[in-house]
């Protein structure tokens, strides 16, 4: 899809990303290929490193919602990205005068829900093909990673250092009631200790995918079978688990982090394991 063509398919949105207009989005892009979904997102993602500069960022920016009496404070790193949806939702005509004049970024934005723009692919590829979505773009929109349009070298985050090690095994934890903050690092660094440990080390060897994400949200809600997607390169398993979960009887709290994230893993694999052919 050359760029054009996603400027064409943006029009769906009439100026701005919010919620209704993003499903309008999703709708339209359910109707091409895989192919030409993946080129969307592609452009997209060109279009927001584009945009990622220092000269823009440094730009007084408010989002309508702010208090008119509120100081203008610097943007955190997430919200220029969405600042920077914004504009493209905004149509080409007010992107390319904002790419080619900074200062035309400045003022008010409705940006609190233009992040949505950035699902629109995803969720799309996934109604198309059924596969969990984890395409990597080749332009990073995250901030900082257009290097060229920093020139002090400040680092405003983008891609991690090449010494890191990437991680296979990602655990996001969500809940509503019941589960303590501390409870949540413990399943961070519970999540970080079985990556090395060698039975799970071996079965993700076998996976012939980079990660595999852990989703559990702790709820008083009735709990539901797991929800275990494969995509090309990921394997996303969604729980619903009580908060009780995490309160086994006769276990420390860091014991009762990795007691949950070995039943987590277990049944990602018996989930897997269950599809195969017999």
């Amino acid at each position: 899809m050359v760029e054009a063509e996603m400027w064409q398919q943006l029009r769906v949105l009439d100026g701005k990303a919010d919620e209704e207009s993003v499903d309008s989005l999703v709708a339209e892009l359910s109707q091409q290929n895989e192919t030409d979904i993946v080129a969307f997102s592609e452009a997209l993602a060109e279009a927001l490193w584009r945009l990622d500069t220092e000269a823009h960022f440094n730009q007084p920016v408010r989002d309508i919602d702010d208090p008119e009496d509120e100081e203008t404070l610097p943007l955190s790193d997430d919200a220029f990205l969405y600042l920077r949806c914004a504009v493209i939702a905004a149509g080409r005509e007010r992107y390319e005068q904002v790419l080619f004049d900074p200062t035309a970024l400045a003022g008010e934005w409705d940006f609190s829900e233009a992040e949505l723009l950035l699902e629109a692919a995803p969720r799309a590829f996934e109604a198309v093909t059924g596969l969990s979505w984890d395409h990597e773009t080749e332009f990073s929109p995250e901030t900082g990673s257009n290097r060229n349009g920093w020139p002090t070298g400040e680092d405003q985050g983008g891609a991690s250092s090449p010494e890191e090690e990437p991680s296979w095994l990602v655990c996001s934890l969500g809940f509503d009631e019941g589960v303590t903050p501390s409870s949540e690092e413990q399943i961070d660094e519970a999540a970080e200790r079985l990556q090395t440990d060698p039975e799970w080390r071996a079965w993700y060897d076998t996976l012939g995918v980079e990660e595999v994400e852990i989703l559990p949200l702790y709820t008083k809600e009735p709990s539901e079978p797991p929800k275990v997607r494969r995509g090309r390169r990921t394997i996303v398993a969604e729980f619903t688990r009580s908060p009780n979960a995490l309160r086994r009887p006769g276990l420390t709290d860091t014991e009762n982090a990795e007691a949950e994230i070995r039943e987590l893993l277990q049944a990602t694999r018996d989930a897997l394991e269950a599809r195969q052919p017999r």
